[in-house]
């Protein structure tokens, strides 16, 4: 169970890096890839984690505020833009 939670908070925060990272940017969410993000957000995680048991929310701030510079760039999706109508999927 405790699995299941993990992998949640995990996806939300992702998700919530690719929003704060995009108004910052003044760029669109659809424009950065989950998968890159992912990805970044894993590896920070991996090598920084001690900082986060620090007492200290400005060395957590300090994380956070490199974490979206980095999502910034390596963060944006290689694959154009593509959208469509959802009235054009069902009516086809």
């Amino acid at each position: 169970m405790v699995e299941i939670y993990s992998a949640l908070i995990f996806h939300l925060l992702t998700l919530i890096l690719i929003a704060i990272t995009a108004k910052q940017e003044n760029r669109s969410i659809h424009e950065f890839s989950f998968e890159g993000t992912f990805k970044v957000l894993q590896g920070v995680m991996i090598s920084h984690f001690h900082r986060f048991l620090q007492p200290s929310l400005a060395a957590v701030d300090e994380i956070f505020q490199a974490l979206i510079r980095i999502i910034s760039h390596m963060g944006l999706s290689s694959k154009p833009l593509q959208t469509f109508s959802l009235e054009q999927q069902f009516h086809a």
